[in-house]
């Protein structure tokens, strides 16, 4: 993670933008609404407490550019710290995929060119930080860095911050952990340098709900994973796209919710880990069924799905031991969004939900639902 970018973070990001946006086209990831680009910029001097967002113009406006902004280090920091704050050339890589394409500003390219302008000014926190931080992982297994260990580290890094962010937010704010303890934290298991941990501790205490961003890519997996027992009801489903080959299993065993599994750093759909075992077998049988299926249909043989829990998996069940589902209101998050330039407008106190025709079809019932500032968002990483 030490391999800096030569000219700096500006220089690589726009180098990088050009080659996702091409690599986004070639394997048809998502349509692309428009032919604009995004801008890179240094973030202005009062907003840099995050090192990466975006800024995104809103339905009414015209002509305006979006910018994805790059923090640099404080220069209060000492030289050591500064250096460490400057991101890798892969982490970098996939926090232009989760700020640019096919993340952000893709997403809100769909938003803006919504007929309906309701559904262009409703966003969730959930399913907005959601759909980005799931592209990264989506990305990675469409091919982005699969030849390159280092990139997979930068994308497995990215997405422990996240889930260190999950946990910081229900400690700081529902037990009694300390603002060092969180940065402590962010050190330990997310690997953050001294910088960023102290960032992202300061961040937990006035936006706990940053947990959205783990909630909504779980929430969008599972959507994902229910979509395909709903097509292919009673099996494992390998999914094999211009190389994205990934198999999502969600089991529910008598009495018990969901659980989630975090094997290999991946948090995924899992069995119940008293039943893992014989999970395995059934999901072995059905994998070959599967994959039989795909033969017929002539996709390539060379898929090798990734296993939905394997042996020895960490079990990474959160304080609360169990996931709601999405349609069980984890709306119940602030509803002013630390994302914006300026507070959340018209915000409804009773949290209906919204359905977006954005990116993708995917209910907005992940994270608080607000409404967005006509002039501006400010999605960050």
């Amino acid at each position: 993670m030490a391999d800096k970018p030569k000219d700096g973070a500006l220089v690589a990001a726009r180098a990088q933008l050009v080659e996702l946006k091409k690599y986004v086209q070639d394997h048809a990831v998502v349509s692309i609404p428009t032919n604009e680009d995004a801008l890179v910029a240094e973030a202005p001097v009062y907003s840099r407490s995050n090192a990466a967002y975006i800024q995104v113009p809103g339905p009414y406006d015209k002509g305006v550019a979006s910018t994805y902004n790059i923090a640099p280090p404080d220069p209060k920091w000492s030289r050591a710290e500064q250096l460490a704050y400057i991101p890798s050339e892969a982490t970098l890589l996939y926090t232009s995929v989760h700020e640019v394409w096919p993340g952000h500003f893709l997403q809100f390219l769909h938003s803006n060119a919504n007929p309906s302008k309701l559904e262009g000014l409703w966003v969730g926190y959930g399913f907005a930080e959601g759909w980005a931080h799931y592209c990264e992982e989506m990305m990675y297994e469409m091919g982005l860095g699969k030849d390159d260990p280092a990139k997979h580290i930068g994308q497995i890094v990215d997405a422990l911050l996240r889930d260190v962010r999950l946990l910081s937010a229900i400690g700081l704010h529902t037990e009694g952990m300390t603002v060092a303890q969180s940065e402590k934290m962010f050190r330990e298991m997310a690997f953050q340098d001294p910088g960023n941990a102290r960032q992202q501790a300061a961040r937990g205490t006035y936006d706990p709900a940053y947990l959205n961003y783990t909630l909504g890519k779980l929430m969008i997996r599972k959507l994902r994973a229910d979509w395909i027992e709903k097509k292919y009801p009673g099996t494992a489903r390998t999914i094999t796209r211009s190389g994205m080959n990934s198999t999502m299993r969600s089991c529910r065993s008598e009495g018990r919710r969901f659980r989630w599994c975090a094997s290999r750093w991946w948090a995924r759909a899992a069995a119940c880990c008293r039943r893992a075992p014989a999970r395995m077998d059934e999901a072995a049988a059905q994998l070959r069924e599967a994959r039989e299926l795909g033969r017929r249909a002539g996709s390539p043989r060379r898929s090798r799905p990734i296993a939905a829990c394997s042996r020895g998996g960490r079990s990474w069940p959160m304080p609360g031991t169990t996931w709601p589902s999405c349609s069980a209101g984890i709306a119940n998050s602030p509803m002013r969004s630390p994302r914006t330039s300026r507070p959340s407008i018209g915000a409804p106190r009773n949290r209906r939900k919204f359905t977006s025709t954005a990116a993708s079809s995917l209910p907005m019932t992940c994270g608080g639902t607000m409404l967005r500032n006509a002039n501006s968002m400010r999605p960050s990483r």
